[in-house]
């Protein structure tokens, strides 16, 4: 029971910030927290994905 009035809380205040400030600027509240992590996951991608070129090309020339 507990959790749910939390969880209604946290909606509520979340709609009336819509009220409040306006659109735009929750919204843009609310992406500014995760920028980071989407960033970090970004290069994480990006350092996966190049290893696995390396490793293709080791492997492509080992063929060969």
């Amino acid at each position: 029971m507990e959790g749910d009035c939390l969880s209604c809380m946290k909606y509520l205040m979340f709609v009336f910030n819509f009220f409040i400030f306006g659109c735009y600027t929750v919204i843009l509240n609310t992406f500014e927290t995760y920028v980071y992590l989407a960033g970090a996951l970004a290069i994480g991608v990006l350092a996966i994905e190049l290893f696995a070129m390396i490793f293709a090309m080791c492997l492509f020339r080992g063929i060969q």
